[in-house]
C-alpha cells in the first residue's frame, strides 16, 4: 500500500513538473517574434476554422510553427474570437500580438466616397463596381433595398 501511495505521489509530481515545463515553453515560443521581416498582408475568410488559419499562417511563412499559436489560443479561450478580414501584419511582432490583432479585428480599411449629386442608380452602380465591398445589392430591387434600410414607403430618390 505504501508503495502504491509513493508511486501515485511521484507520478503526480512528475505530471506537474512536465505540465509546468510545457506551459513555460509555450509562453516562451508565443512571445518570440514571427518569421517575417517586412509587413505583409494576410486574409482570414469568414467561417474559416482556427486550425486552417494557423496552418495558412505557417504555409505563408508568417509563423514558423502553427502548433504553439494553436495551443496558446485554445488554452486562453480566444481561438473562436478571431474576426474575418484582410490584415496588414507588421514585421517583428510576437505571435501573441498577431493573435490579438486578429481578435480585435483590426483589418485593413478601404475608403468609399459618395459623390455629392449622385442619384441612387449611380450610387448602386459604384457600390457594385467597388471590388472591396461585398456586392449583394445587385440582385435586389430598389424597393427591397429600401425595405432593408427600414424605409417601407420611401422611394430611393
Amino acid at each position: 500500500m505504501k508503495l502504491l501511495a509513493k508511486l501515485i505521489f511521484f507520478t503526480s509530481i512528475l505530471v506537474v513538473v512536465i505540465g509546468y515545463g510545457a506551459y513555460v515553453k509555450l509562453n516562451q515560443e508565443v512571445e518570440k517574434n514571427i518569421a517575417i521581416t517586412k509587413s505583409t498582408t494576410f486574409t482570414i475568410e469568414s467561417g474559416q476554422s482556427f486550425k486552417k488559419i494557423t496552418q495558412s499562417l505557417q504555409q505563408a511563412g508568417i509563423i514558423k510553427n502553427s502548433l504553439w499559436i494553436y495551443w496558446y489560443s485554445r488554452l486562453n479561450k480566444i481561438s473562436h474570437k478571431l474576426k474575418a478580414g484582410e490584415y496588414i501584419i507588421p514585421a517583428n511582432i510576437s505571435s501573441v500580438a498577431l493573435i490579438q490583432l486578429f481578435v480585435k479585428g483590426k483589418a485593413k480599411q478601404y475608403t468609399f466616397t459618395i459623390i455629392e449629386g449622385w442619384n441612387f442608380k449611380e450610387l448602386k452602380l459604384n457600390i457594385i463596381k467597388n471590388k472591396y465591398l461585398v456586392n449583394d445589392i445587385n440582385v435586389l430591387s430598389n424597393k427591397e433595398i429600401m425595405l432593408l434600410m427600414g424605409n417601407k414607403t420611401l422611394h430611393p430618390e
